[in-house]
């Protein structure tokens, strides 16, 4: 039986493909569309960059939006009691993702609300985590921020997930990466909150609101100004019944429609036909 292949491209070059960047980096995108052409399947993580794409490869490729197993949905939580609000980040800790005004706006809550931080430094900004807790102590937040460091597993990420109410996703409001600009679907992180039964705050966009806020499933806010952050998240404090039915509708969606099983299955079923899809061009 010929081994098939199936080529999952994440994170899409941002640059114009081989007219700038090193030898090396020309030398990738050489084999990127290489092996675009050759592969029995192509996916993206997201419908504009999946069209982009097509038009470099000459191709169709299929959307697979990075969602959770739906063995890893959490059961349903437990009516918001106290006066307490968690607010948590996970994943890469980057000023475009975690930028200091969100603990500008933590400065402006009450002692009550506090922010839980999962995750890892990059190589392209090394010493941003320290300048978190600079940051943070700065403001007096020592006691307010908890800086956990990268979780090894899945398991035990989605449990801390579990214990908090609301889950924070931002993207920069202009920017000329394509990942950023195109993250609908390839980020992972509203999908393991809502998996877990938190809202979210995300960042005020069109295609975020749509897919996020106008079902329910959370608030935006400017994520440049710490006063829209504080604004949004008070109501949260303010309407905490509110927040876990945001949180229930979210886990439902994830069980029934936004799913591993449910986005693969065209893949696989793709992967298993007798024919594969015509491999265009050499």
């Amino acid at each position: 039986t010929p081994l098939k292949v199936l080529y999952h491209d994440h994170d899409s070059p941002s640059a114009a493909e081989g007219d700038t960047g090193s030898v090396f980096m020309r030398w990738v995108a050489w084999a990127r569309h290489r092996l675009a052409h050759r592969a029995d399947l192509c996916i993206l993580p997201n419908e504009q960059r999946a069209k982009i794409f097509g038009e470099m490869a000459r191709r169709e490729a299929l959307t697979v939006w990075n969602c959770p197993a739906t063995s890893e949905v959490g059961p349903p939580r437990l009516p918001h009691t106290g006066n307490t609000l968690r607010l948590l980040y996970h994943g890469s800790i980057v000023p475009s993702r975690l930028p200091t005004t969100v603990l500008e706006a933590l400065a402006q809550l009450p002692p009550e609300v506090s922010l839980t931080v999962i995750g890892y430094e990059t190589s392209g900004h090394a010493g941003y985590l320290e300048h978190l807790r600079l940051q943070a102590r700065h403001l007096g937040l020592e006691q307010r921020v908890m800086f956990l460091g990268a979780i090894p597993t899945r398991h035990e990420l989605l449990t801390q997930c579990q214990m908090c109410d609301i889950g924070l996703t931002f993207m920069p409001n202009e920017t000329q990466d394509i990942n950023m600009r195109y993250m609908i679907g390839a980020s992972n992180k509203p999908f393991d909150y809502l998996a877990c039964g938190l809202a979210l705050l995300v960042s005020d966009l069109p295609d975020w609101r749509e897919l996020y806020v106008a079902p329910g499933y959370g608030l935006a806010c400017n994520p440049n100004d710490p006063a829209s952050i504080a604004e949004a998240v008070n109501w949260f404090l303010e309407h905490p019944a509110q927040m876990r039915h945001m949180g229930e509708q979210g886990r439902q969606q994830i069980l029934h429609e936004w799913n591993y099983e449910r986005q693969f299955a065209p893949a696989l079923h793709a992967l298993n036909a007798p024919v594969c899809p015509s491999r265009r061009g050499s």
